[in-house]
């Protein structure tokens, strides 16, 4: 997968968002020695901080950094050097939490930016934070679903729940699941038709069977660059 920076200003938040990939300690070691021989003042653990007179950026070692001034400057030029480090085998999931309840296969996402903080100034600006990787976690999950998860759509449907952000008006509704991965809008891909993951990063399928923890460390490991690779 090719790895590329979009950079998001949310005017309502006045800040510059730029998704990264999932960083580990030593990734973030190199970006937190970049940023100082830019002059900023780093404070380093699992998220940066730095600070050069008013000027603040922080970033997650979940891969999101955030500021009040243009990030493409500071941090594109380390990007290549993050990207050739190696990567580190974790234990765990960074991306969801999940479990199987009586057919429901309900899984909380951990996203970066479409999550409660900024989902509704995205909606406000027809935008969306959804990186790559994450589409492909959301679509290995609902694969061999039946029925319709709850979802939130630029256009409208039965039985919908009208949502309105600024002048922008979406839709909450139950979709086919395949409808749904089919219309999933990311921060490089905008369809005629467009699907996003509820405000609260929550999907519920009914399912015959969870995916197997072999498949979805499968498909993390296949996003290369994007993420961590998972035992």
């Amino acid at each position: 997968m090719d790895y590329s920076l979009r950079q998001i200003f949310l005017k309502g938040l006045e800040r510059y968002f730029l998704p990264l990939p999932k960083l580990n300690d030593s990734q973030l070691e190199l970006l937190a020695k970049r940023l100082e021989v830019s002059g900023f003042r780093v404070s380093v653990g699992r998220t940066i901080r730095a600070r050069k007179g008013d000027r603040a950026i922080t970033v997650e070692g979940s891969g999101l950094a955030w500021s009040n001034m243009e990030l493409l400057d500071p941090l594109a030029p380390v990007i290549p050097a993050l990207l050739s480090v190696r990567k580190t085998r974790v234990r765990g999931n960074p991306y969801f939490s999940a479990k199987l309840t009586r057919g429901r296969y309900r899984a909380q996402l951990f996203l970066r930016m479409e999550a409660l903080g900024t989902w509704g100034e995205l909606r406000k600006h027809d935008l969306s934070g959804l990186t790559p990787d994450e589409a492909g976690v959301i679509s290995s999950l609902l694969e061999g679903s039946r029925g319709e998860v709850l979802g939130v759509t630029d256009y409208p449907r039965e039985e919908s729940r009208i949502l309105q952000f600024g002048k922008k008006v979406y839709y909450e509704s139950m979709i086919d699941g395949g409808e749904f991965i089919a219309n999933l809008r990311t921060v490089e891909r905008k369809g005629i038709r467009n699907s996003y993951v509820p405000r609260n990063s929550v999907v519920e399928v009914e399912v015959t069977r969870a995916p197997s923890g072999r498949r979805i460390a499968e498909v993390i490991s296949s996003l290369d660059e994007w993420c961590y690779l998972s035992v």
